[in-house]
């Protein structure tokens, strides 16, 4: 295995872990939902977002991440868990 397969197949690993992650993610979603849902919650939660994106912000800063890549990338998944929720 050459130098660039190696890298390769460690993303690949990384990348299985973050789709896996996903999949938990989403069934804490629905959960949350369901929760949400009996104690007749809205399931838009702004406040919440506004302190996850900054506390995200500040993970990325930690990292040396694009903090506009991590928002971006966390408004898509907040997105679909709007969806999974309702």
């Amino acid at each position: 295995m050459n130098e660039l397969e190696k890298y390769r197949k460690q993303i690949d690993k990384i990348n299985d872990k973050i789709l896996e992650s996903l999949y938990k993610r989403g069934k804490l979603v629905l959960e949350i939902g369901k929760i949400k849902k009996q104690k007749g919650m809205k399931i838009i939660d702004k406040k919440r977002e506004k302190k996850q994106y900054a506390r995200l912000r500040k993970k990325a800063r930690k990292y040396k991440l694009n903090e506009k890549f991590v928002t971006e990338l966390f408004k898509k998944m907040i997105k679909n868990s709007r969806k999974i929720e309702k």
